[in-house]
């Protein structure tokens, strides 16, 4: 790739290539014998920043307001790279000169450089490069970014599909995800790397062409991922008759609908015991159908009867002769 400000070169596939970047100069003192600012590639997030064809030059340094630095540097991460005398230097966009003197003359040779675009020239390096330019551009450049993911209005639905396809790729999980409106920081990471990996600029944000490939990824996982099982609905009753002075008691208890079986008796029971009973017994677990349960008294004794129904429930206890209260329970269907 080259135009008036670059000049991008590299080999191999896309997703794993170095690229070399050489800054085309404004002017130059030397002509094709000068100097050119270049930038190397290694991996999503470093690179070495020096001149083109560094043996035939010494001491390069860039100059800018009469200050002069030394800038050859090895695999320096994005973050160092910013924090660098380069790094502000590029964000100022302000005028700068590359000098050196020529190896084989001795002579010395400047480049010029002025109204340089940084974060224009990032996204044109993203374009052809699997680097990280994304993580050394503006504020103001990511928030435009956000902006154009907010304008695309995926839906919950879409990201749940995003998301699946992201996670499936990079964490093993064929597992479905909870509907959720936003990617969270770790899918946002997942979501750089299958950028840079499959031709799309390395960003934590999604364009159309990115969203729309996920989405179908993510679709076809759905389409092949087992129904859910369904909700388990169970109930149960407890009871319990002992003696206190000779007097007989009853207690009982009913867990209401809940999702397991072994949760439904532990709740019955807890209501039994909660009622005094001290050696309450849970009569079984039912994940369909109706239960009822009833307590009655009498002078000579009391007890508690329970069935599938409301009404045969309460004749039951009123057989015994006794006195006896609402039942409670429920139904599953």
């Amino acid at each position: 790739m080259s135009d008036a400000k670059l000049e991008i070169s590299g080999s191999g596939p896309r997703s794993s290539r170095s690229c070399m970047i050489a800054f085309v100069p404004t002017q130059t003192h030397g002509g094709s014998q000068a100097p050119r600012l270049t930038f190397v590639t290694d991996g999503m997030d470093r690179l070495s920043f020096g001149v083109e064809n560094e043996a035939q030059f010494a001491n390069p340094v860039f100059v800018q307001n009469n200050a002069r630095v030394a800038f050859r540097t090895d695999k320096a991460s994005t973050r160092q790279f910013l924090t660098s005398e380069m790094g502000k230097m590029f964000r100022s966009q302000q005028l700068f000169f590359v000098t050196a003197k020529r190896s084989d003359s001795s002579k010395y040779v400047s480049s010029r450089y002025d109204n340089l675009d940084f974060d224009a020239l990032l996204a044109a390096i993203e374009k052809h490069c699997p680097f990280d330019a994304e993580s050394m551009m503006s504020d103001a450049a990511i928030s435009a970014r956000e902006r154009a993911e907010q304008a695309l209005r995926l839906s919950d639905s879409d990201l749940k599909m995003i998301r699946w396809a992201l996670s499936k790729r990079y964490s093993g999980s064929s597992a479905e995800p909870e509907l959720r409106s936003s990617l969270s920081g770790v899918e946002r990471n997942y979501l750089k790397q299958y950028a840079a990996a499959n031709g799309f600029p390395a960003s934590l944000y999604l364009t159309g062409d990115l969203a729309n490939r996920l989405r179908s990824e993510g679709s076809t996982l759905a389409a092949l991922a087992p129904p859910p099982k369904p909700v388990e609905r169970w109930n149960s009753v407890a009871g319990a008759v002992w003696k206190v002075r000779g007097r007989v008691r009853v207690a009982i208890g009913y867990s209401g609908i809940v999702s397991s079986e072994s949760e439904a008796k532990t709740i019955a029971l807890a209501q039994c015991r909660s009622a005094g009973g001290p050696n309450c017994k849970a009569t079984g677990a039912w994940s369909s159908g109706c239960v009822y349960i009833t307590v009655g008294s009498n002078t000579r004794g009391a007890g508690w009867n329970s069935s599938a129904d409301y009404d045969e429930t309460l004749r039951k206890c009123r057989a015994n002769g006794y006195n006896c209260k609402p039942p409670i329970g429920g139904c599953i269907y």
